[in-house]
């Protein structure tokens, strides 16, 4: 996950330009893995960084 990320403590996101140039970098298989783990409830840290997998994968 630290790629998408601006630091290492991975508290603040990159620009989603930036996000979705990583997410679509990845193989097939890793960017249907990290949809499937975000598809359903998602607890905090992680909300806002499954919305933006939602939205590059179609589920939003």
């Amino acid at each position: 996950m630290e790629p998408f990320f601006t630091d290492s403590s991975m508290k603040t996101m990159k620009p989603m330009e930036e996000f979705k140039a990583v997410f679509f970098a990845m193989p097939a298989e890793k960017q249907a893995q990290m949809k499937g783990e975000c598809a359903g409830q998602v607890q905090q840290p992680y909300t806002d960084f499954c919305a933006n997998v939602n939205t590059l994968g179609g589920h939003n």
